[in-house]
């Protein structure tokens, strides 16, 4: 029996094919757009990712190099080899430091330090299988060789954004932008705009922000002198308390007495070579209460209190950073 076929059932395939070409089109579209979001989605997420462990690990070896000045008197016995000092940068891209290290010092931050003790110190490892690991400067001042006399009152040859009393500081590179061929041991390849040369760095170019993909993390002197007048004021405290059981009974009148008293004290080499005598400053507030403060360190001051009978030596600090 043959088919028949209307003109009008004709038409109403043919409306019906074209719908269903049309939703699959619309179908195929809305998938490839969909896609797109998802990719620049997927982008923005890694990028996101990627910045915070950047972020995370800038903060991490800014804390170690802290720690690492803080503690530079107990791992070197080097006269005069107080607290303060920061390695000199990896200027050959071996992940170790190259001293002694030069003014206005840049390279490669440190994976880690070799103590006298043999023992490591590590700094940080981050992005260096990929090219992109942190680099450094160092100022003049807080170089650990040549080591100079080092206290609060010191000056920074380093700047970032124009702004003074920077100790060091850490740099993420981006990936390589234009003419950037890496691997290198140029800083050229890897910083932009004033931050391949130091000593004085940028957080950004105004003049050309697409070219410059740094992030850049200061380390000040105040955050490295904050934990170290804390040491020193800790050592002071125990002279003033040795000091306080002679006759009269009491702490120092004056600052000239408190002056003769750390010419006769057994402190560390270090405290004397480093000039922390000199930029001291004592106020008697008691025979059991006097306050320190340190020049260069304007922001804070330690209320020493002695320490009667078995209780401990008190000290607090008012301020919470240089």
């Amino acid at each position: 029996m043959n088919s028949v076929y209307s003109a009008s059932g004709a038409v109403v395939n043919s409306q019906r094919q074209r719908g269903v070409i049309l939703l699959a089109f619309f179908i195929v579209l809305f998938l490839a757009a969909a896609g797109a979001i998802i990719t620049v989605l997927d982008n923005n997420t890694v990028n996101q990712r990627r910045n915070v462990n950047t972020a995370n690990a800038m903060r991490e070896a800014k804390e170690a190099l802290i720690a690492y000045a803080v503690l530079y008197s107990e791992n070197y016995s080097v006269a005069g080899a107080g607290p303060g000092y920061l390695p000199c940068p990896d200027s050959n891209g071996n992940g170790l430091e190259n001293a002694p290290c030069g003014v206005n010092s840049l390279g490669r931050l440190p994976t880690r330090i070799t103590l006298p003790s043999g023992s490591n110190f590590p700094i940080s490892t981050y992005n260096s299988d990929v090219e992109e690991q942190f680099w450094y400067s160092v100022s003049d001042a807080f170089r650990r060789n040549p080591i100079g006399a080092l206290n609060s009152a010191a000056l920074s040859t380093v700047t970032l954004d124009t702004q003074s009393r920077i100790a060091a500081v850490i740099i993420a590179p981006g990936p390589a932008l234009v003419g950037q061929a890496r691997p290198s041991n140029v800083a050229a390849r890897y910083l932009e705009a004033n931050n391949s040369a130091a000593p004085n760095f940028v957080s950004n170019d105004p003049l050309d922000p697409t070219q410059f993909n740094d992030r850049v993390l200061p380390i000040t002197i105040d955050e490295i002198m904050t934990p170290i007048t804390r040491k020193v004021a800790d050592l002071i405290q125990v002279q003033l308390d040795a000091f306080h059981l002679l006759p009269p009974v009491g702490y120092p009148l004056t600052q000239l007495d408190f002056d003769a008293m750390l010419l006769l004290a057994p402190m560390p080499a270090w405290f004397n070579a480093n000039g922390w005598p000199l930029i001291t400053n004592y106020t008697r507030v008691s025979n059991d209460q006097a306050t320190l403060t340190f020049t260069g360190c304007a922001n804070i001051s330690y209320q020493l209190f002695y320490a009667v009978a078995d209780s401990p030596a008190n000290i607090r600090r008012v301020g919470s950073q240089c």
